[in-house]
């Protein structure tokens, strides 16, 4: 599993666990995502050699309108697991229509398998964040057990649930259904056709950036080194800056062509930083200002683009928005389209264990820290804190002390000093077993 899409997965599901998921409908072709699906899966399955099937409605809306991003990864978290847990066989896609009412369809999205199935008995464990279903038969079966978390959680989100049927030893079925409203009615047909497709090579197309100066401004060193290390797969060496003072500094001596300027800072947040940058004009011409943003709603982009931004990016950081904002926002004779890389990334190992150095090392600043604030009765300097230490623990896979953290943030936001005051030491010797 490439470590990347392991920890934005970790951090999607913390995201949703902090009820920060956004849900951002947009116009998008139905034919469109279901190739994108289809190519991202058809290595998997080609490598397993397992036949894959796929049928789409030809009467569904050609255009519709709704989070196609979720619905994605929804489906695609299906199909890897499809793959994941089928040796021999088949794998399927099926999308096909509901109903109708007024001007809304109703999808239902299938994805079958003929792989090892699920025990009666292991179907609570299914949907438990960190539980793997029969640990011993599938030991070599890579996976956090996060996937079907999110899968359930995202779908709750958009007002759809899971269906899960499986007979043990030979299948599941998983399928959902959601309402999307209908913006062209025509019906989509055969969507190979209409996207001019023979077949699928499993490959996709991503932005690689040749020259391009990008700077991405955060105080938490864990999200510039997982920002980096996503523009990296594009052809992109950030410059990092971990203030709102640094990156003005930055500003002063390199002309960047795109800027990503996290808002939630301490001292000096983005929206004063950007503001200084502009009353200074050390924005070049052409130069893009992006929000990072954990607290994307919908309406928050109107909030960002009120204040100067040129646009916002929700983090956790989603590869196909970043592409987006890449190919949107730098020169096109910068940019050049090529096939991804399917094989893993062998940067990741040496990131993780930069990640866990990382966590070890604030150890010290961050006890001191909190032990200080719980002193002098600072709820609200210990809660962001402690939200940070929670964060960041979950990143790393310390479930244990991601739920004492979140436990401890929920009390100081709620000025529960008595609770804060009875648990902080047994929250403080969990962290030095994890990192001394």
């Amino acid at each position: 599993m490439n470590l990347l899409s392991l920890i934005n997965s970790i951090l999607d599901f913390s995201k949703i666990e902090d009820g920060k998921m956004e849900i951002i409908p947009v116009r998008y072709d139905l034919a469109t995502v279901v190739n994108n699906l289809v190519n991202s899966i058809a290595q998997r399955a080609k490598d397993k050699s397992l036949d894959l099937s796929v049928n789409v409605d030809e009467g569904l809306p050609t255009v519709l309108y709704g989070d196609d991003l979720r619905i994605s990864q929804v489906v695609m978290n299906l199909l890897i697991n499809a793959v994941k847990y089928t040796d021999r066989g088949s794998v399927s896609l099926n999308v096909s229509e509901d109903r109708r009412e007024n001007n809304s369809v109703y999808i239902t999205y299938k994805v079958s398998d003929t792989g090892i199935g699920i025990r009666k008995e292991d179907m609570d464990k299914l949907f438990g964040s960190f539980e793997r279903i029969e640990e011993t038969r599938n030991r070599n079966i890579e996976g956090t057990g996060l996937g079907m978390s999110i899968v359930t959680r995202l779908l709750d989100r958009m007002d759809s649930s899971l269906n899960v049927e499986s007979v043990y030893g030979e299948g599941s079925e998983f399928s959902f259904v959601i309402r999307q409203d209908i913006v062209d009615p025509h019906p989509v047909g055969d969507y190979r056709k209409r996207l001019g497709i023979t077949e699928y090579t499993g490959s996709q197309t991503h932005p690689y950036v040749t020259g391009a100066k990008v700077l991405v401004v955060d105080d938490n060193e864990m999200n510039l080194k997982v920002a980096a290390g996503l523009l990296k797969l594009n052809g992109i060496k950030p410059n990092l800056a971990f203030s709102g003072a640094e990156a003005i500094e930055r500003m002063k001596e390199t002309p960047y062509d795109l800027v990503f300027l996290d808002h939630m800072m301490p001292e000096m947040d983005g929206m004063e930083t950007l503001k200084i940058l502009k009353e200074n004009d050390l924005i070049p011409k052409g130069c893009a200002v992006i929000a990072l943003t954990a607290n994307a709603v919908v309406g928050v982009g109107d909030l960002y683009l009120n204040a100067g931004f040129s646009d916002y990016l929700s983090k956790p950081i989603d590869v196909e928005r970043l592409e987006d904002k890449l190919v949107k926002f730098l020169p096109a004779e910068m940019i050049e389209m090529r096939n991804a890389d399917t094989g893993e990334d062998g940067g990741d190992r040496g990131l993780y264990a930069e990640l866990l150095s990382d966590y070890a090392g604030e150890y010290e600043d961050r006890r001191t820290k909190l032990g200080e604030y719980l002193k002098s009765a600072n709820v609200k300097k210990y809660q962001i804190q402690v939200h940070s230490l929670k964060s960041t623990s979950l990143t790393i896979g310390a479930e244990e002390m991601y739920a004492d953290a979140k436990r401890m943030e929920e009390a100081a936001a709620a000025g529960d000093i008595p609770y804060m005051d009875a648990h902080h030491d047994e929250l403080m010797s969990r962290y030095a077993a994890q990192v001394l």
